[in-house]
């Protein structure tokens, strides 16, 4: 199965979608900030959930900056954010596509499928 990458500070919310795609048969991995990039390489994600707030830098900036390797260029990254104009900030760092908080847990299982697919 997908392994899928998430990087969320709320501790609720990344438990929250650690269990939703754990129950449906993902394998995932998860980091409440930006420590993750030493471990990326072992990681070998199939996508990437980036949440926009995070304490120390912004989801976008770590999107762009792994968007610009061309190693995971190719990995869909999807920013995760209440913010309202997040689908401008999802193009402007080259993000494949954005989920908006609060979300609908069938509406975060479509959007995922959908970008593995493409994947």
């Amino acid at each position: 199965m997908a392994k899928i990458l998430i990087i969320e500070d709320n501790q609720d919310i990344l438990e929250i979608m650690g269990y939703i795609l754990t129950t449906e048969g993902y394998d995932v991995a998860s980091f409440p900030d930006a420590s993750f990039i030493e471990e990326l390489h072992d990681i070998k994600p199939d996508l990437i959930l980036i949440d926009e707030l995070l304490p120390e830098v912004r989801g976008s900036e770590i999107c762009a900056k792994l968007k610009a390797i061309p190693k995971y260029k190719h990995i869909p990254m999807l920013l995760v954010s209440t913010i309202p104009n997040i689908s401008k900030i999802a193009e402007g760092c080259s993000a494949d596509g954005f989920i908006e908080k609060p979300f609908d847990i069938s509406d975060l299982s479509t959007i995922i499928k959908r970008f593995l697919n493409r994947a």
